[in-house]
């Protein structure tokens, strides 16, 4: 299994990012981005969760890479 990714941001770069994993068929999780406003919907159908300084994405991250190494 690829490991699973968390995108910061959702626009710009972040979206060509979004492209790239999904051609490698990489596991998207979700973006995490710090305008408010963004949170809650969807950049091609995958959900931006909440903000980057957010302690419960930070403590995903920190799951994830601590289990994929």
């Amino acid at each position: 299994m690829k490991k699973p990714v968390l995108i910061l941001g959702s626009k710009g770069i972040a979206k060509s990012a979004m492209e790239i994993f999904m051609s490698h068929d990489i596991m998207i999780y979700g973006f995490l981005d710090d305008d408010k406003t963004l949170h809650g919907t969807e950049v091609d159908e995958i959900s931006i969760l909440g903000s980057t300084d957010d302690d419960n994405f930070s403590q995903l991250s920190e799951s994830l890479i601590s289990k994929n190494g």
